[in-house]
């Protein structure tokens, strides 16, 4: 469970770093698209991973610990996921927001 906490959590950078990348195409952003689509996917399975071990192990007080910073996890993955769509796919069509990043 540690392991799969660090690769998600690797994974989690990776995303967040997603967002410095320019579209250029349609592409592009079709791939972006797919990515996201796959990645809560995966985070759907992975919540129903933590739901079954907390099933298994919680009541019995083994790996409390671990099982918590997995779904902690989880959860800023998620997050990372919803803020790479929104960047994607909201801010950077906001007029707005482009004035503001023009500003910086």
């Amino acid at each position: 469970m540690i392991e799969r906490s660090e690769k998600i959590k690797k994974l989690d950078d990776l995303y967040s770093k997603l967002t410095w990348h320019e579209l250029n195409n349609q592409e592009d952003e079709q791939m972006v698209k797919e990515l996201i689509k796959t990645a809560i996917k995966f985070h759907s399975k992975s919540i129903k991973n933590f739901v079954a071990l907390k099933k298994s192990f919680w009541k019995d007080k083994i790996c409390r610990i671990e099982i918590s910073d997995y779904k902690n996890t989880l959860d800023d993955f998620e997050e990372s996921i919803y803020e790479v769509e929104q960047i994607f796919f909201t801010l950077r069509k906001d007029d707005e927001f482009q004035d503001l990043m023009n500003s910086l």
